[in-house]
């Protein structure tokens, strides 16, 4: 079969294939499980988050009605829709056997306690209602129209992803609810990707007008929504970071390591609401995500050092 995908297209193999987001994906799951368990989460598990982001994102522009009108990714989509089907068919029984199979997912699910199942259920809803564009209901218009309704769902989505899911494969949920450790990653994990939800919102916007989706970028207007949006959630985001900081005496690099992080966030979204290439935009946005991880990594690498070589020094 003659796909244009077998082109030389780096942007279709690796952003438009949404191959980027499965990386960006893998990568926090991986800081997450690092900075709550210090250790990295099974390559089933990182294979499964990979897929399943995969699956998630090239569902919702596979599904767009209106292919090729806004920018050049809606073309490839429109392009290599034949291929895409059958990849989405292949990932789909992937995911699940990873799921049910390789990681036991049937198994956590019985054992979790009822707020743990709650918590599935609820983001199961909110990942399919936002989903659904191609069924037009009372419920899912509401659900598509109260702007920040949008970036809270997308963010909660890699949340749950991205920190809850290993996080609850490796460990005892049921006690890591009252872990307050726990909280301080997933809260601040959370507002970073509200931000970054709503940073994408601006590369959407003429998309997001002409179906009627009323985003918090459609709402404010992209020139607003950095000091008026942004910038408060960013504010909210360092309380949290510097009540960690403080409450479990981490190392002056980790508020440091903060603080880089959101004068890069606060420089990218000031470049990308002037930047109307999509390419440029994921990888702007995504990348702040690389960013942030590297930055975790190296303080945390760096903090364990200090803190064995200080060991060694009262021991010798």
């Amino acid at each position: 079969m003659n796909f244009s995908i077998y082109k030389i297209n780096w942007k279709g193999l690796f952003l438009w294939s949404n191959q980027f987001y499965g990386i960006c994906a893998v990568l926090l799951a991986i800081e997450s499980s690092l900075q709550i368990l210090h250790t990295i989460p099974p390559i089933p598990l990182l294979l499964l988050i990979h897929l399943a982001t995969v699956l998630y994102y090239t569902h919702a522009y596979l599904l767009e009605r209106k292919d090729g009108i806004y920018n050049e990714r809606s073309s490839w989509y429109a392009d290599n829709k034949k291929y895409l089907v059958y990849r989405q068919a292949f990932i789909t029984i992937a995911v699940f056997y990873l799921a049910f199979v390789q990681c036991h997912m049937l198994n956590l699910m019985i054992r979790s306690n009822a707020w743990v199942q709650l918590i599935l259920c609820l983001t199961f809803l909110i990942t399919f209602l936002y989903y659904l564009p191609s069924f037009s209901t009372q419920w899912t218009n509401v659900f598509r129209r109260l702007g920040i309704l949008k970036s809270i769902s997308i963010a909660w989505a890699w949340t749950f992803t991205c920190c809850f899911l290993p996080i609850w494969f490796s460990a005892d949920m049921d006690k890591m609810l009252f872990n307050l450790e726990f909280w301080l990653h997933l809260i601040p994990l959370f507002l970073f990707l509200l931000v970054l939800a709503i940073l994408f919102d601006i590369k959407d916007l003429i998309k997001d007008k002409t179906e009627q989706i009323y985003t918090i970028a459609v709402k404010m207007g992209k020139e607003r929504i950095v000091h008026s949006l942004i910038l408060p959630i960013l504010l909210v985001f360092m309380f949290f970071v510097g009540y960690d900081y403080y409450f479990f005496h981490k190392s002056l690099l980790f508020l440091i390591q903060h603080i880089v992080l959101i004068a890069w966030i606060y420089t990218v979204a000031r470049v990308v609401i002037h930047k109307n290439a999509i390419y440029m935009n994921i990888i702007l946005i995504d990348g702040i995500i690389i960013v942030k991880v590297l930055l975790s990594i190296t303080v945390l690498l760096i903090s364990t050092n200090l803190h064995n070589y200080c060991l060694n020094l009262r021991l010798n």
